[in-house]
């Protein structure tokens, strides 16, 4: 597991960030919380990873490295005020459109949205990604990306800025899907019951700036799945448990349709590639799992459930492509790069706090 972190998050190495969580303070306006940052100018040896996930030390990395590669990048939202943010609109926008980016809470109380690449590539070209994808989120346009730097100039000791990393790790969410989907249930008989649930979601969204740039981004989304549940106890108050099983699909796409060409009089940077296209692998997933919880009948037909579930998933998302161009100071050249594929396996509970559900009996 350790391997595995500090691979995802190889950087500069020559020297990290610290935080000084002892000296957190908290905004008395906007509710973020705030240690104290810092470069230390050591190597970031691997024990220094490990000190960081025992929890030892608090460390930073700066994504870009002394070739101006990066393997993650990361959008840092920083809300106006903590108390009000609004987390599962972000995971909304990942899960619909399919995206390949980890939320992650920050030190700070807001969120860290990850993107890992299998290998190394150019610093620019994940930073223009990240670029593109702040009008989904409705985030403004300087808003934190990094790297922040695509280029260091360790000739003059500039190495730039450091983001602090995070050590959590996501919870298995066995039923991909399931929350979004429509559900229902047919009793067998006054103990059993058929559950199925079901989701087709198709969206699209069409952004335009003020200088006239439009970004198009589409999603496909569909789940499927059945379970069977028992009953136990014949008053308001009924105990219920069973199984279930689901398969989710999916896919997205993005399309950026700029006011002004490339050309000798609008160059745009060279060292900052623009995102024309970006299609994000297709998805699947599939879990079962167990669930058990109560109902509450509060009328003749109508109840109030808490139910917790646990189980096993599988999801893969494959491989993507991001289509970029330049003006190289003679002609536009486009640049088509293969996104990093991702899958996860996971034995976990599938709704940390349960679910709450008022269920109509017909």
């Amino acid at each position: 597991m350790s391997e595995k972190y500090i691979k995802f998050f190889e950087g500069f190495a020559l020297a990290y960030g610290v935080a000084d969580m002892s000296t957190l303070k908290v905004d008395p306006e906007s509710r973020k919380q705030k240690p104290i940052y810092r470069w230390n100018d050591e190597p970031l040896t691997s024990e220094v990873y490990l000190n960081h996930l025992a929890g030892t030390q608090s460390i930073g990395v700066q994504p870009c490295n002394e070739e101006s590669e990066a393997r993650f990048g990361v959008i840092d939202v920083d809300p106006k005020n903590y108390d009000d943010f609004d987390k599962k609109f972000f995971i909304d926008i990942i899960q619909n459109y399919k995206l390949p980016l980890i939320p992650i809470l920050s030190k700070s109380g807001g969120l860290h949205l990850y993107l890992f690449m299998n290998d190394f590539i150019p610093a620019a070209l994940i930073k223009s990604f990240l670029s593109n994808l702040l009008p989904l989120f409705k985030l403004k346009p300087d808003c934190e990306i990094f790297p922040k730097q695509i280029r260091l100039h360790l000739d003059r000791g500039d190495v730039g800025n450091f983001l602090n990393s995070g050590a959590t790790s996501p919870t298995a969410d066995f039923m991909t899907g399931y929350d979004a989907a429509i559900t229902g249930k047919y009793f067998k008989d006054a103990q059993n019951a058929y559950r199925g649930a079901v989701r087709i979601g198709l969206g699209n969204n069409t952004t335009t700036e003020a200088n006239g740039d439009e970004m198009k981004s589409s999603y496909n989304a569909v789940y499927l799945g059945a379970g069977m549940e028992k009953r136990r106890g014949t008053t308001r108050i009924q105990g219920v448990y069973g199984a279930q099983a689901g398969i989710s699909l999916g896919g997205s796409s993005m399309t950026n349709d700029f006011d002004e060409a490339l050309s000798a009089t609008n160059p745009g940077d060279p060292m900052m590639p623009r995102v024309t296209e970006a299609n994000g692998g297709s998805s699947f997933g599939i879990g079962v799992g167990a669930f058990a919880g109560v109902e509450v009948f509060i009328f003749p037909k109508t109840s109030i459930g808490f139910e917790y579930g646990w189980g096993l998933g599988f999801n893969s998302t494959g491989a993507g492509e991001a289509t970029t161009e330049i003006w190289d100071g003679t002609s536009v050249v486009s640049t088509t790069t293969e996104t990093g594929s991702s899958s996860s396996f996971g034995i976990d509970t599938n709704n940390g706090g349960g679910a709450l559900n008022l269920i109509f009996h017909f």
